[in-house]
């Protein structure tokens, strides 16, 4: 049933997204090589990447399926349910947050426009923490009552939720001015992190992977805020060399 939800409401979305592209361009004209070639050459750079984050979401599942107990699962899906918190500010950067800086003209104005939109997301990501921290029962509540006793996995759950949420805002920006070039690093660099993760805590708990999550998540936030460096240090250069 979940598939069939999801498949109904990408359908619903191609006919809107159809609907709204009639509006404002003429699609009998054929499309550009130019920028068929570019978009395609964009789409492999960041395909490893999507495939990968696709196997890498399931990854802390399975070292506690594999490690931990029957409890530990079921602690873990219920208190990653919490995430879903997020999800409205997720699609808020992808429908309006994300365009909006791809429509910036101008190195200063993308500047500002990147740190706006950081410091959004900062600021619902640090409001979630302080509030799973000043008022975790009424959360574990909404739960159940055999999981109030996750206080402190709460309180990891939603830094890492946080974190992620961050991770994808930036790396939404990079992606939508065409800056991936670098994006290959998310992958070993996440990785690399996983595996020190494994020597450091005790995976056969729900806060061993939640702090994994949170060192995966914290290695992305690294390598896409370099690929944004790089970004505007390529602006610059732009920028230089027209002055």
């Amino acid at each position: 049933m979940g598939f069939l939800a999801v498949g109904i409401v990408l359908v619903m979305q191609l006919f809107f997204y159809r609907r709204w592209t009639h509006e404002v361009a003429d699609l009998s004209q054929p499309p550009s090589s130019a920028y068929s070639k570019e978009l395609r050459a964009l789409m492999l750079l960041m395909a490893p990447n999507v495939l990968f984050q696709c196997v890498q979401g399931q990854i802390p599942i399975f070292l506690l399926t594999m490690m931990g107990h029957t409890n530990s699962v079921a602690e873990f899906g219920a208190i990653s349910r919490l995430a879903m918190l997020f999800s409205v500010f997720g699609a808020l950067n992808m429908n309006i947050m994300h365009p909006a800086f791809a429509r910036l003209q101008g190195r200063a104005s993308m500047f500002r426009g990147f740190w706006a939109i950081l410091s959004f997301n900062l600021l619902v990501g640090g409001g979630f923490v302080a509030l799973s921290s000043i008022f975790p029962k009424p959360l574990l509540w909404i739960l159940g009552s055999k999981y109030g006793n996750l206080e402190h996995e709460l309180i990891l759950a939603v830094v890492g939720a946080g974190l992620s949420l961050l991770s994808g805002c930036i790396w939404g920006m990079a992606a939508v001015r065409g800056w991936v070039q670098q994006s290959w690093l998310y992958i070993p660099a996440t990785i690399g992190g996983q595996v020190v993760s494994v020597f450091i805590f005790d995976l056969s708990t729900v806060k061993g992977v939640l702090l994994l999550n949170i060192v995966a998540q914290l290695c992305a936030i690294g390598v896409f805020l370099f690929i944004i460096f790089k970004g505007f240090q390529k602006l610059k250069r732009q920028a230089d060399q027209q002055g």
